[in-house]
């Protein structure tokens, strides 16, 4: 089974599994699926910054809907399709969160530090 058939059977699943729907619980149960599909995201990211030459971070803030700060973190490294990979969502409160911030999502995810361009 390719991605494409795994997102469909996915999107298929959500939108007619009664557990998405309408309980408290709900929120929580979406919320643990989110935390483990990036958690495998990671895994996968973790595996390609290791096997590249060089690799980029763009850390960059936003202001969501709700108008809460919120800094996305991009690792940019090179494969054949070339394309930036997300990270992580983080809310650091100052500076010195924000410095502390990046140095453990660079720890997490880049194996040695000479990769950093």
């Amino acid at each position: 089974m390719d991605n494409s058939e795994l997102d469909i059977a996915l999107k298929d699943y959500y939108e007619n599994s009664v557990i998405f729907k309408g309980t408290k619980g709900t929120k929580i149960i979406q919320n643990e699926l989110l935390d483990y599909m990036l958690a495998v995201a990671q895994d996968r990211i973790r595996k390609e910054v290791f096997n590249t030459e060089y690799v980029a971070v763009i850390a960059d803030e936003t202001t969501d809907v709700a108008n809460q700060y919120q800094m996305t973190v991009v690792f940019r490294y090179i494969l054949p399709n070339g394309t930036p990979t997300f990270w992580c969502f983080t809310n650091p409160s100052d500076a010195v969160n924000l410095s502390e911030c990046i140095r453990t999502i660079l720890k997490a995810g880049i194996d040695k530090q000479e990769k950093l361009i």
